[in-house]
């Protein structure tokens, strides 16, 4: 195998692994993990390049070779649906470009005075290619230690990564044209234009991403008020039942008195049948009045509780201890955090056939510190490593988040977050350090 073509390899694997890291870094596309699919890979990838060398036309040599087949190549290695993988592929070939340039331009600044040597023409692109995948890695770094970056980036719709290919079309036709109409004896004409193509190219890039991330922020912009709506609308049926419920035990106070005088005649008359049920009744009444409204000593969070609570009445609440008043955390995060833990165990509840349901919450404090431990009754096995990052509901672009916002939420305050089961429950450990005012 000649130098040439053996150079030529090297460039396309390079070239190719630039998209496979900017799928995977930057556009967070999970990849397949069966060494199947790498050999395939392989085969298609040399295939490619096998009709690219021989074949005696070079435009369909490029055409299957090089475009069609480095294209099943890499998109071999992604996970999703065939339309996903193409829409990917695409936007990452593109986009490699966005960071490709600007490495570009300060290498060609670096390497000047070197420009003449034949050695440095050589290695320069490749040079380039490692130092933008050098690049990638680090952009995917920082966004993997985000959490909420991740999941906003694993739900942007195909549409807006389509959106951003035509952009990227715009940017190549934009390229084209001004190399077409440069003015090779002009350098100032020339150095005016790749500004223009600068700039141009760059505006067109970022408004391929806007568009993604501006629909994002709608949708959590949406997400919060919408749970600001339902927090304020807790809280008014809260203060409600409260109402109803203080009138309750008003007139339970004020009827107790005639209670106890018809108690006391039936043990005078020895008629002990018709006091027991009595009491009973007066069991059974004063039990409903007390389930009307859950009480965890924090007015909000209570309302928060007390509504979800009352959604389900076939799921058994209980609680064991009592939520500071005073916290350092905000009412918004306390019920961000609250409202989120009980639908997820309401809904693992629901799944529930046959069995008792049941939700236990501990609340305990200790120097300043807070613990809280939630459990329910779990019939299926859960990944502890991929809560927060996926949903089961087919609407996935508006649900898939309750348990992320908690662990963010969590993290907001330097508190730490544990899911666990065992013995067919699951369970939520959560502390937070010196959350308790003065």
């Amino acid at each position: 195998m000649s130098l040439a073509i053996m150079n030529n390899i090297l460039d396309v694997v390079l070239e190719n692994m630039e998209i496979i890291l900017f799928a995977w870094g930057i556009l967070q596309v999970k990849m397949v993990k069966e060494k199947k699919a790498y050999v395939c890979s392989a085969f298609v990838f040399a295939l490619s390049e096998v009709v690219y060398i021989f074949c005696p036309n070079k435009d369909i040599g490029y055409g299957f070779g090089i475009i069609l087949g480095q294209m099943l190549a890499v998109i071999i290695f992604f996970q999703g649906k065939i339309w996903e993988r193409l829409a990917k592929y695409w936007f990452s070939l593109f986009y490699v470009d966005a960071l490709y340039f600007p490495v570009k331009v300060i290498t060609d600044i670096c390497m000047f005075p070197l420009r003449e040597q034949k050695i440095v023409l050589s290695v320069k692109d490749k040079l380039i290619t490692i130092l933008t995948i050098v690049l990638i890695l680090l952009c995917s770094r920082q966004i993997k230690k985000r959490k909420e970056w991740v999941a906003w980036i694993r739900s942007i719709p195909l549409r807006y990564y389509c959106l951003g290919i035509l952009c990227s079309f715009c940017v190549v036709f934009v390229g084209a044209f001004i190399n077409y109409i440069k003015v090779e004896e002009n350098s100032a004409v020339r150095i005016i234009l790749e500004i223009m193509r600068v700039i141009i190219s760059t505006f067109l890039y970022i408004l391929g991403i806007a568009f993604a991330f501006v629909n994002l922020w709608r949708i959590q912009y949406k997400r919060e008020n919408s749970l600001k709506d339902d927090y304020l609308r807790m809280s008014k049926m809260y203060y409600q039942k409260l109402v109803v419920h203080m009138q309750e035990v008003r007139s339970m106070k004020h009827d107790m008195q005639a209670h106890l005088n018809l108690l006391e005649n039936f043990i005078r008359e020895e008629k002990w049948e018709q006091a027991e049920a009595y009491l009973q009744e007066i069991k059974v009444q004063q039990s409903w009045n007390r389930e009307q409204i859950i009480n965890v000593g924090h007015e909000l969070v209570s309302a928060v509780l007390t509504e979800y609570v009352h959604q389900s009445a076939d799921i058994k609440f209980s609680c064991e201890g009592v939520l500071p008043e005073q916290l350092l955390i905000s009412d918004f995060d306390l019920c961000t955090i609250f409202s989120n833990l009980m639908s997820n165990s309401i809904e693992n509840c629901q799944k529930l056939k046959g069995q008792e349901k049941w939700i236990h919450m501990q609340i305990k404090v200790f120097q300043k510190n807070l613990f809280i431990v939630l459990e329910n009754p779990l019939t299926e096995e859960v990944d502890i490593k991929k809560l927060g990052q996926f949903t089961s509901k087919e609407d996935k672009e508006n649900h898939g988040y309750g348990i992320l916002n908690v662990k963010k939420t969590v993290e907001k305050y330097d508190g730490e977050i544990e899911f666990m089961t065992n013995d067919g429950k699951f369970q939520v450990k959560m502390i937070f350090y010196q959350a308790i005012k003065e």
